[in-house]
């Protein structure tokens, strides 16, 4: 096998107000995607439930609990590297959540835990307003994972607007980007790709970035996850619908496009 180079597997989800049935959906999705030969899988923010209908905290859970339980018996049965996209965190003694994206090693172990940084407070051109930082905590460390696949480095959704976040991580070796996100249509038909690529091709890595798709609260998923390699080549892309993405990460490629053009030497 050869270290260096391996596929992966980026899926897109509709994730509904039924955690039972958005398990089942990522179990199958797994298991697809590890026929195809994937070792590792990612999955979108809010994977395990999104509902109009429960609060924040009566969507939280604790780590380990329900749903990292079941990442983590996935990996295990599957042997493969699991990004499970994100889930809300329970905050003990708290009234807001964490945002939290999770990644299992290929025998269920928690190999890496981020929780957003930046939370999704904008107003849009038609006057509605997103207020993430009202239930949700922003997180406070920027999360690089050296693992037996290269060294991994963390980002969630609205995090992507803040390229400080992934310069500070490739100063430390990042190579590969893991992005889970739920993108609105309306800023994802704008910025969503030319963010992507340029996060690829300022930080000399690939992207993995998984969205959500279809109709949620207060908003339509854009969907178009991407796989973007260091040249800032778009390897693979979604359309608007739930899919899995294949593509090739070779390491070594990361280190040749950094000697090609050295931008990612800090000085």
């Amino acid at each position: 096998m050869n270290k260096n180079m391996y596929t992966v597997a980026v899926a897109q989800i509709n994730t509904g107000n039924q955690k039972k049935e958005n398990l089942k959906k990522i179990e199958q999705m797994v298991q697809t995607a590890v026929a195809k030969g994937a070792r590792l899988v990612c999955f979108p923010e809010m994977v395990n439930i999104q509902s109009e209908h429960l609060s924040h905290m009566e969507r939280a859970e604790e780590i380990p609990g329900k749903t990292s339980g079941f990442l983590s018996n996935l990996a295990r049965e599957h042997h493969v590297w699991i990004c499970g996209g994100t889930i809300l965190e329970i905050v003990p003694g708290e009234e807001k959540v964490f945002n939290t994206s999770l990644l299992f090693d290929c025998n269920g172990t928690l190999a890496a835990k981020y929780r957003k940084r930046h939370t999704f407070d904008i107003t849009m051109e038609d006057g509605r307003e997103f207020r993430e930082s009202n239930t949700v905590k922003a997180g406070e460390e920027t999360v690089l994972a050296e693992t037996e696949i290269g060294k991994l480095g963390f980002g969630i959704c609205y995090d992507l607007r803040f390229p400080e976040q992934y310069r500070e991580m490739t100063k430390h070796g990042m190579e590969v980007l893991l992005l889970p996100a739920s993108f609105t249509k309306e800023t994802g038909e704008a910025h969503w790709e030319t963010l992507l690529r340029a996060r690829a091709i300022e930080n000399g890595c690939y992207v993995l970035a998984s969205n959500q798709c279809g109709q949620k609260v207060g908003y339509e998923a854009f969907g178009h996850s991407m796989i973007v390699d260091p040249w800032g080549r778009v390897l693979a892309k979604a359309s608007d619908e739930e899919t899995i993405l294949y593509a090739q990460v070779d390491l070594s490629y990361v280190e040749q496009v950094r000697k090609l053009i050295p931008s990612t030497i800090m000085k």
